[in-house]
């Protein structure tokens, strides 16, 4: 499917829908989040081949990466559903320093943690 450039009109409207919905996602409670992330992760995976077909054509990328980057998109969706919901709170800080390594290897940046 070819893709089309948008107007600045479409734009600014893309820009509006996405702050009135923003406005009411942030009011939802855990579980409605968690059930928004596992529906999100779940549809990427209903589009199958033909998500994984686009990708590698629009990216240029190899198919193996690309089902890799949906497998990895989709995992991180359902591991923020239970971080959401607290059925794994252990992950919690393993995943801030995980962030905080990726963080600082990016940038080539040296520091000490006391842990």
């Amino acid at each position: 499917m070819p893709h089309k450039d948008a107007t600045l009109d479409q734009v600014d409207s893309a820009l509006q829908e996405a702050q009135i919905a923003f406005l009411s996602y942030k009011n939802i409670n855990g579980k409605k989040r968690a059930e928004f992330l596992r529906a999100i992760a779940d549809e990427i995976e209903a589009l199958g081949q033909e998500l994984i077909s686009t990708a590698t054509r629009e990216t240029n990328l190899p198919e193996a990466r690309i089902v890799g980057e949906r497998g990895r998109t989709t995992g991180h969706c359902r591991m923020f559903a239970d971080l959401v919901l607290g059925l794994k709170p252990e992950w919690i800080p393993l995943f801030l320093i995980a962030l905080l390594y990726q963080s600082l290897i990016s940038e080539r940046c040296w520091c000490q943690l006391a842990l």
